[in-house]
C-alpha cells in the first residue's frame, strides 16, 4: 500500500465509523420516542436511516477491503455480484428518500395549514413502497438478464446508462429542492419561518452537493474514451459519496428539537445523570424499562 491507499483506508475507516453510530442514534431515538413515531416524516427518515445503515455494514467494509487489497477481488465473484445489486438498490433508495424528505418540508412549508390533509402517514407509506419498488426495479432486472459483465457489445448501452443515471437519479433531489414555488410561497410567510425554511433548504443542497458533485462529475468525465482518470480519485469519490450516509442523521435528524431531545435524554440516563428541565419533555411517556432497555443496548455498542 502506498501513501495514498493508506489515507484512503483511514478516510473510509472514519466515514464507516461515523455513519454508523450516528445512524443507530436515530434508530435508537425512533424506537424509544413515541413522539417521534407520531411525526409522518419519521417514516421517511427511518427508511433512510436504515438505508444507511445497511449500506454502512455490507457496501463500506467491502470497499475498504479493495482498497487495502486492491487487484482481482479477494472476496469472490457472487459477493463482488451482491455488492453491486445491493449499492445501486440502496442507493437509489436513500436519494427517493431524501426527496421524499425534501418534498415534505416544501409541503410543510407552502401550504402549513392544511399540511395534515396532504401528507398523511397512509401517504408517506405509500411513497416509500414506491421508492423500495423503483429502487428494486435496476438491479433485478440486471440478474434476471444476468447482466453481470462488462461485455463490448454493452457499450452503448453503458454510456446511455450511465448518462441516464446521472440526468435522472443524481439530480433528483436537487430538482424537488429549488422548485420555483418554494421561493414564491416563502415571500408571504413569517419572517422566521422563511429563514428556518431556506437554511433547511440550503442545508440539504449543500450536503448533496458537496457529497455527490465529485462522483457526478467524475463519473462525466469518465464517459470520455481519451480521457484516463486516477485510481486514488475515483476510490476518493466513491468513499466521500459513502460519507453522506454519515451526515444524513445530522441533517435530517439528529439536529432537530424532537431528536435532540430523546438523545440527550438518554445520555443522561447513560451516564446516570439527572436530566435537566429544559431536556424533558411533556410529551414523553415512555416508562423507566424502556430507559433500561436503551441503556443496556448503548452499553453494549460501547462495549
Amino acid at each position: 500500500m502506498d501513501v495514498g491507499d493508506i489515507l484512503l483506508s483511514l478516510f473510509a475507516v472514519v466515514v464507516l465509523t461515523a455513519s454508523f453510530l450516528s445512524n443507530l442514534i436515530v434508530v435508537i431515538c425512533y424506537v424509544y420516542s413515541s413522539e417521534i413515531r407520531r411525526h409522518v416524516p419519521s417514516v421517511f427518515t427511518i427508511n433512510l436511516t436504515l438505508c444507511n445503515l445497511v449500506m454502512t455494514l455490507f457496501n463500506m467494509p467491502i470497499t475498504l477491503a479493495g482498497i487495502i487489497v486492491p487487484g482481482e477481488f479477494m472476496l469472490g465473484e457472487r459477493l463482488c455480484f451482491a455488492h453491486g445489486f445491493m449499492e445501486t438498490f440502496l442507493m437509489s433508495n436513500v436519494m427517493l428518500s431524501m426527496a421524499a424528505l425534501s418534498l415534505d418540508r416544501w409541503i410543510a412549508v407552502v401550504f402549513p395549514l392544511s399540511y395534515n390533509t396532504k401528507m398523511s402517514y397512509k401517504d408517506a407509506t405509500a411513497i416509500m413502497l414506491y421508492s423500495w419498488l423503483h429502487s428494486l426495479t435496476f438491479p433485478v432486472v440486471a440478474v434476471c438478464l444476468k447482466w453481470f459483465d462488462y461485455s463490448p457489445v454493452l457499450k452503448v448501452a453503458r454510456f446511455h446508462c450511465k448518462r441516464i443515471d446521472i440526468i435522472t437519479m443524481q439530480t433528483l433531489v436537487l430538482l424537488v429542492d429549488i422548485h420555483p414555488s418554494v421561493k414564491q410561497r416563502c415571500l408571504v410567510e413569517q419572517k422566521k419561518r422563511r429563514q428556518r425554511a431556506t437554511r433547511k433548504v440550503s442545508t440539504f443542497i449543500g450536503t448533496f452537493v458537496l457529497c455527490f458533485s465529485p462522483y457526478v462529475i467524475t463519473r462525466l468525465v469518465e464517459l470520455f474514451p481519451s480521457v484516463t482518470l486516477d485510481h486514488h480519485w475515483m476510490l476518493f469519490c466513491k468513499c466521500l459519496a459513502y460519507s453522506k450516509a454519515a451526515l444524513d442523521p445530522f441533517v435530517y435528524s439528529l439536529l432537530r428539537r424532537q431528536y435532540k431531545r430523546v438523545w440527550v435524554k438518554l445520555l443522561d440516563k447513560f451516564l446516570r445523570r439527572e436530566p435537566n428541565s429544559g431536556h424533558t419533555s411533556s410529551q414523553e411517556t415512555d416508562n423507566d424499562s424502556d430507559v433500561l432497555q436503551i441503556s443496556e443496548v448503548l452499553s453494549h455498542v460501547v462495549l
